[in-house]
């Protein structure tokens, strides 16, 4: 029988109703379930920022903060209901977190292990509830600690997971209750490292567990459920007709992940991509809506665009040549070593025998300045946008990729482009650069070519 992997995010475990709507959904699944959950939205940051006022010595500001985070559990316990050893595991939970804040409160220290160890609370804080409340409800559950089969290092919060020995572990782990008809319900981005500390896999990381550990079982497919209807067309709170996207390749969902998309971060699923795992993405408020299929490849279908996006917060970084005998390699390769010195990211780079181009991403214009000018003192720097248009095979040649391309062309260069490039090596995309008032306008007008077909 095949396995369905199901990851719940935060906003869809943000209260009782939140979470009750999840168990529901998990019923309708039949067969065997795992289920990975983030902790409860907002939680994380707030206990971050609670381990961070402890280190300060802020002793009523984190102690109010993890007042509010035991509060908030409670309610939700209050609400669904739960068993009252549920209720005790989560005062016992809360108990533990306030002996750590403690703690870094006396040494007036906050290290990357100790913020792991805090984070950590939030999703064996949901986990709890949820597994708890299934069981009362009449599903057999086991409730499995992920430092048990999910195996990381490198740095604290930030940390890398071992493929290959995450996989061993979680067959060892998780084969009994599945075999025994149980749903196992765990945490999504807590991993133990090689010496048996907690460590979190950062931002995105239970996309990334969920991803992991449904290549590990060969799940049939992993689910993603959030709070929108999977993937749009553009941004829906930009534009009013964007509408969510039946289906969309991995590459697409990279492209418009790096170009200012608010969608999943696509490295995260790539452990499932990787073994033709699909992975659909999909709305807990509304469970009805078929949500967006992420598929390793297109089928074949006619080339067209099927979802453009833009990023306002761009630089454009260029410099010429001294013509001081430097080879051309040279010549590259020192101004990408100066720009890597600036600390910002990198999301295009070009260049000739007597120029380089850079677009990177920043927070302010101030900021950039500053920074560009004390490492590329003679750089030049600009303001701009960047528009991504993906679809399948819409750079690949041909007939009607031509036609899209000139059509895609056009509408950049009525909106200003500085640079329009429609041969991406991904065969997916066509990228323009413009001027940053223009980059809602460009979007808009691609949208709305694309959505006439």
């Amino acid at each position: 029988m095949s396995i369905a992997v199901l990851k719940f995010g935060g906003t869809s475990l943000k209260d009782a109703v939140a979470v009750k709507s999840a168990v529901n959904i998990a019923l309708r699944y039949t067969g065997k379930k795992i289920i990975v959950l983030s902790a409860a939205a907002g939680v994380t940051n707030d206990l971050l920022k609670a381990a961070r006022l402890a280190a300060d010595g802020e002793i009523e500001e984190y102690n109010a903060l993890l007042n509010a985070i035991k509060q908030r559990h409670s309610d939700i316990c209050d609400k669904m209901p739960v068993t009252q050893t549920a209720r005790e595991k989560v005062d016992e939970l809360c108990s533990r977190l306030r002996l750590y804040c403690d703690g870094m409160a006396m040494l007036r220290e906050c290290t990357p292990r100790s913020l792991d160890a805090v984070a950590a609370f939030g999703e064996l804080l949901t986990t709890t509830i949820f597994a708890d409340y299934l069981n009362s409800v009449g599903q057999s559950t086991e409730l499995c600690d992920a430092r048990t089969f999910m195996r990381a290092d490198g740095e604290f919060t930030k940390a890398k997971p071992d493929l290959t020995a995450t996989e061993k572990a979680v067959k060892e782990h998780l084969a009994v209750p599945l075999e025994s008809g149980k749903i196992v319900v765990t945490q999504g981005f807590i991993a133990a490292n090689t010496d048996g500390a907690t460590i979190t896999l950062g931002r995105g990381g239970s996309d990334y567990s969920a991803a992991i550990i449904g290549a590990a079982v060969e799940a049939a497919e992993i689910h993603i459920w959030t709070d929108v209807s999977g993937v749009y067309s553009a941004d829906p709170n930009r534009i009013a007709d964007a509408k969510s996207l039946n289906e969309i390749t991995f590459e697409e969902a990279r492209q418009l992940s790096f170009y200012g998309a608010k969608v999943l971060h696509p490295e995260t699923i790539l452990p499932a991509i990787k073994k033709n795992i699909p992975v659909r993405v999909l709305n807990t408020f509304a469970p009805d809506e078929p949500g967006t299929l992420i598929v390793p490849t297109a089928f074949t279908e006619q080339p067209h665009i099927r979802a453009v996006t833009v990023k306002n917060n761009c630089f454009v970084v260029s410099a010429h040549s001294a013509n001081n005998g430097e080879t051309l390699a040279g010549f590259h390769s020192d101004f990408l070593c100066k720009l890597a010195a600036v600390g910002m990211p990198l999301l295009l780079f070009s260049g000739g025998e007597s120029y380089v181009f850079a677009l990177i991403e920043a927070d302010s214009f101030a900021d950039a300045e500053s920074r560009l000018t004390l490492h590329l003192p003679d750089a030049a720097i600009e303001e701009c946008a960047v528009l991504c248009a993906c679809g399948p095979g819409i750079a690949a040649p041909g007939a009607i990729q031509a036609d899209l391309a000139s059509e895609f062309t056009g509408i950049a260069i009525n909106c200003g482009a500085k640079s329009v490039m429609t041969a991406t090596s991904g065969l997916c995309a066509y990228l323009a650069v413009l001027p940053r008032k223009q980059g809602f306008a460009a979007l808009a007008a691609v949208h709305g070519s694309a959505n006439k077909k």
